[in-house]
C-alpha cells in the first residue's frame, strides 16, 4: 500500500466499488488533480480510477459534477453504431452522488477505469497526429447538438485573455516571491508580443464567431488509446463548457504538434513539426467540416500562436506567484514550462504562412499526406 493509503481506503468505502481493495497506484501525469489506480478484487482483475477534486482551480466542484454527468451521459448516447467505443463512465455512491466529501473537505470521484488502455507518451508519427486531431474533432461533432440548458462554467473565461493578462500584471506588481528580478528578459518580451495579442482579441471580440461546447484542454494525452493505438475516446472532461473552436484547435496543435515536451529546457529542440501539423489538421476538420463556418477557419490560421502565448504566460504567472496552480517537479519547472512555450511561439509566427496554407488547402480539399 502507498503512504496515506488509510485515507484513500476511507474514500473508496464510500463509493463501494466491488472487491477487496488490493492495489492503490498514484498516478503522476497530470497538472491538476491527484489521481489513482485501484485494483480491487481476489486477483485485482477489477480496476477503478480515483482523483481527488482540486477544488482551488474548480470551486464549484457540485456544478462541476453535474456538467459531468450530463457530458458523460449524452456520450453514451452518441457512441458510435459500426464501433463500440467506451466512454469514461462515474461511480455513483449509495446516497446517489457522483463525489464524496471527506473530512477535511476535500472532493473525490470515481471512475471505471477502462482496460487495456494508456496514453502516449508523446506524439511522434503523422499516424498519432491525425487520429488525436480525428478524435478532438468527432468529439467536438458529437457535442455540437448537446441539449439545453447550458453547461455551467467550470472556470470562466477560462481561454480569454484580458483575464490572465490581469492576473497576470497584478503577480508581477505584488512580487511576493521576489522572482520577477531573475526573469527580465521575460518581462520585456512579454510586452513585445501584448500588441498582438490585443489585435487579435479585438477581432475575436467584433466578428461573429460561434459558441460552442468545446473541450478546451486538448492536450494530445488527453485521448485515450488502445493496445492496438487506435483511440478509445477523449478524457479529461472538466473543462468542458462553452468556447470556441480556434481554443481547442491550437492547443492541441500547441502539444501535438511540437518536436520538444512542454517542458523541455533545450529551447532548441523545440518548434512546430509541419508534418505532424498536417496530419493533426486533416484529421481534426475533417469530422468537423459540416459544422465549421468559415469565419471559424479563419481563426484557425492564428489559434496556435494565441493558445501558446497565453499557456506560457499562465505558466509564467504561476511561477511568479510561487507555483500555486500547476503541480511542479522541481523548483522552476513552471519557468522552464513558459519559456519553452514562448520558444514554439517564436516557431509558430515563423511559419505562420505554411500554416494558413496547409488549413487552406486541407479545407478546399487538396490532398495532403498523412
Amino acid at each position: 500500500m502507498i503512504s496515506g493509503s488509510k485515507k484513500l481506503i476511507s474514500v473508496l468505502s464510500q463509493f463501494r466499488p466491488e472487491g477487496e481493495i488490493q492495489k492503490i497506484i498514484p498516478i503522476l501525469s497530470g497538472h491538476i488533480h491527484r489521481s489513482y489506480q485501484v485494483l480491487t478484487g481476489e486477483s485485482g482483475n477489477r480496476q477503478y480510477f480515483l482523483q481527488q477534486i482540486n477544488r482551488h482551480v474548480f470551486q464549484n466542484v457540485p456544478h462541476l459534477m453535474e456538467n459531468l454527468e450530463r457530458i458523460i451521459s449524452h456520450l453514451h448516447k452518441k457512441q458510435s453504431a459500426e464501433r463500440e467505443r467506451p466512454v469514461p463512465s462515474l461511480i455513483v455512491s449509495p446516497d446517489g452522488t457522483s463525489f464524496v466529501v471527506d473530512d477535511e473537505g476535500d472532493f473525490w470521484r470515481l471512475f471505471h477505469f477502462i482496460p487495456n488502455s494508456h496514453v502516449l507518451d508523446r506524439v511522434r508519427t503523422p499516424e498519432e497526429a491525425y487520429v488525436i486531431g480525428q478524435s478532438f474533432g468527432e468529439f467536438l461533432n458529437r457535442m455540437a447538438d448537446f441539449p439545453a440548458p447550458p453547461l455551467h462554467d467550470t472556470i470562466p473565461d477560462f481561454h480569454g485573455f484580458g483575464n490572465r493578462l490581469d492576473t497576470y500584471r497584478n503577480v508581477l506588481k505584488r512580487d511576493a516571491f521576489k522572482r520577477a528580478g531573475q526573469v527580465q528578459s521575460e518581462i520585456e518580451w512579454i510586452e513585445t508580443i501584448l500588441p498582438l495579442m490585443a489585435a487579435w482579441e479585438s477581432l475575436f471580440e467584433n466578428i461573429n464567431i460561434p459558441s460552442r461546447i468545446t473541450h478546451n484542454d486538448t492536450k494530445w494525452n488527453n485521448v485515450l488509446f488502445d493496445d492496438n493505438n487506435m483511440p478509445i475516446c477523449v478524457i479529461d472532461l472538466d473543462t468542458v463548457m462553452q468556447g470556441r473552436i480556434a481554443y481547442d484547435f491550437g492547443d492541441a496543435v500547441r502539444t501535438s504538434c511540437n518536436t520538444g515536451q512542454e517542458d523541455e529546457p533545450q529551447l532548441e529542440k523545440v518548434g512546430l513539426d509541419l508534418t505532424l501539423f498536417q496530419s493533426f489538421t486533416k484529421g481534426y476538420l475533417g469530422p468537423i467540416r459540416s459544422i465549421l463556418t468559415e469565419v471559424e477557419l479563419d481563426t484557425l490560421i492564428f489559434a496556435a500562436q494565441r493558445m501558446t502565448f497565453i499557456i506560457g504566460l499562465r505558466f509564467f504567472t504561476d511561477y511568479l506567484d510561487g507555483d500555486t496552480y500547476y503541480h511542479v517537479k522541481h523548483e522552476g519547472h513552471n519557468l522552464i514550462r513558459s519559456r519553452a512555450q514562448f520558444h514554439l511561439f517564436k516557431s509558430l509566427q515563423s511559419h505562420s504562412q505554411e500554416i494558413e496554407e496547409t488549413i487552406l488547402s486541407i479545407w478546399e480539399g487538396q490532398d495532403v499526406p498523412v
